[in-house]
């Protein structure tokens, strides 16, 4: 499809809307054996704090996820990780005029920006820094649990099916191949109903029995299982990214 369709860069999600984990690095590899690729973007958003993110950042030149899904961020921020080495000149630049325009652009932005080239303009407003707090517990906590989230996927993608209510064992799981899943599943009624509205008659019964789903015209839900971390590392993260906000900020 690159190929037919003359194409000069990739965006592709890390994990689609589905929960399925796409092989980046396999499809970028493959595409470079036969077209040039001028850029790479991978949107991590589903993947930051729940899957180790390193095979995208190892073949993209941007990668973008954010802390909008890290529990209780607040004001959430986005965050971008810089992938090959020959592009990052590119970004840093666009971002450095991003930062100088006047106008509805974060105010966060132009402030952390002006921090890190250590000239301020003297006249920026006050700036809310929370996000920045938040988003730094999201990072240390993907860095310090990603070799634990992946082991623990292995053994637990299987398992995770078996933990639906068993007035819902009517829905049978849907199994990508192992190197494709994530904690995300999926599910299918093998009892259809005829309900002129599937989607919302789907979304009810689950809701009913305390599960909120994500519902698709075909007979499908998405289900996230909820995910306990070890207090000890939400403490490390908190008090990791607090330290590293305060270093910056002085």
């Amino acid at each position: 499809a690159y190929a037919d369709n003359h194409c000069d860069g990739l965006f592709l999600p890390a994990v689609d809307h589905l929960g399925i984990r796409v092989p980046i690095r396999a499809i970028v590899e493959r595409i470079r054996q036969t077209s040039q690729i001028q850029f790479v973007l991978v949107d991590a958003a589903q993947a930051f704090c729940q899957l180790p993110i390193e095979e995208s950042v190892a073949v993209a030149d941007f990668v973008v996820t954010g802390g909008h899904k890290w529990m209780r961020a607040g004001q959430p921020m986005g965050i971008g990780l810089f992938g090959q080495h020959q592009s990052r000149s590119l970004i840093s630049n666009s971002l450095r005029k991003i930062s100088c325009i006047s106008g509805d652009i974060d105010p966060l932005l132009q402030f952390t920006e002006q921090l890190d080239g250590s000239v301020l303009n003297g006249h920026s407003e006050t700036v809310n820094l929370a996000p920045l707090f938040s988003c730094g517990a999201a990072a240390v906590t993907h860095t310090e649990n990603g070799q634990i989230f992946e082991a623990s996927l292995q053994s637990a993608s299987c398992t995770e099916f078996l933990s639906i209510p068993v007035e819902l064992r009517h829905w049978i799981p849907i199994l990508p191949d192992q190197t494709l899943r994530s904690r995300i599943s999926l599910f299918a009624n093998r009892q259809p109903t005829q309900c002129p509205n599937p989607t919302e008659y789907a979304r009810r019964e689950w809701l009913t029995y305390g599960c909120v789903v994500t519902a698709y015209a075909n007979g499908w839900v998405r289900v996230s299982p909820p995910q306990e971390l070890p207090l000890p590392s939400i403490l490390a993260a908190q008090s990791a990214g607090t330290r590293r906000v305060v270093e910056v900020t002085r």
